[in-house]
């Protein structure tokens, strides 16, 4: 028995000598406890690799055109590219491709905590005479941005895409789309705005028939600091017609041009019910009244007849992937 203590104990001292030296190679301690990124110097995860920890240059990948990078779970990585006009940009997740996000030539890369924030579509509201008013068409785009504290550039969060519509370069997302003259895929997404309507629920998606949420990624740092902004650039149009018996149809009741709106996640004022998160309405946008079909396919220019508004949800309760 007393062979037998002695044994262990030894076993014991070994294996803390071989922790103790392990814990004392640089970087080792470091990867335990906090991100990292990889990047490939090519596509696919191949070819040389290098690991860096927050807040480290990368050099080495100044020559490479065609990176490909991966960023521990739970952080971000912002990637600075040499080129002059290619902002910094987040990645999160694994990236096969680096050209694919719009990332060329790598200076340097920096490793946060991450920090999802979902907003949800909830829908469009407008003056509704008649059912014809329903009918939108033109585009929505959303995107979430994080402002650099050093020197108040916009760096772009990551976009997940949830198979709703579409997605722009990982970093946009296009929450709603139809063409002119056609009856969009999506069904109860246009509300009366007579009162102006609290929405409280994210329409449904035509593809995958869930809610529609965009889920964004951006730095938790940024998040505490208060630097999340939210961009939404809206074009819509809608048919109208005065009444059910009217003769005045139109597909021309349209906003005179995109608009676009960047507003501090701050500033977005919650639900009554604060557990629902933030409700952000952008508009009213008034319309400029299309001549009636037959008469000139072009608008009148007159005052129109419609003030259209867009809903969001906020939630930054949402855990990560």
């Amino acid at each position: 028995m007393k062979n037998l203590k002695c044994l262990l104990f030894l076993l014991l001292c070994l294996n803390y000598g071989a922790f103790s030296q392990i814990s004392r190679i640089p970087g080792a301690g470091q990867a335990l406890t906090a991100g990292w990124v990889e990047i490939y110097d090519q596509p696919d995860f191949q070819g040389n690799k290098k690991t860096y920890y927050p807040a480290t240059a990368s050099p080495e990948f100044t020559n490479s055109t065609r990176t490909s990078i991966k960023v521990a779970p739970g952080y971000v990585a912002i990637v600075k590219s040499c080129a002059e006009f290619n902002p910094e940009v987040t990645v999160y997740g694994q990236i096969p491709n680096s050209n694919a996000k719009g990332i060329y030539k790598i200076c340097g890369v920096e490793v946060q905590k991450a920090k999802s924030i979902s907003v949800g579509f909830n829908g469009i509201s407008s003056n509704v005479h008649n059912n014809d008013c329903t009918k939108f068409y033109g585009n929505v785009t959303l995107r979430v941005q994080e402002k650099k504290a050093s020197d108040g550039e916009m760096i772009p969060g990551a976009h997940i895409n949830r198979g709703h519509i579409a997605a722009y370069n990982g970093y946009s997302a296009l929450v709603f789309s139809n063409p002119p003259r056609t009856i969009s895929r999506l069904t109860n997404y246009v509300f009366n705005n007579s009162p102006v309507p609290v929405i409280l629920d994210p329409v449904i998606s035509p593809l995958s028939r869930g809610r529609q949420w965009e889920q964004f990624i951006v730095s938790e740092k940024a998040f505490n600091e208060g630097r999340i902004f939210i961009l939404v650039d809206t074009d819509l149009g809608s048919a109208h017609k005065q009444s059910d018996l009217a003769t005045d149809f139109t597909w021309n009741e349209k906003m005179n041009g995109a608009r676009s709106v960047v507003i501090n996640l701050n500033d977005i004022p919650t639900y009554a019910n604060a557990a629902l998160g933030r409700q952000l309405v952008v508009g009213p946008y008034l319309t400029t009244a299309g001549a009636p079909e037959g008469a000139n396919i072009f608008a009148t220019g007159e005052v129109g007849r419609h003030n259209i508004r867009v809903h969001f949800r906020v939630d930054t309760t949402t855990p990560l992937n």
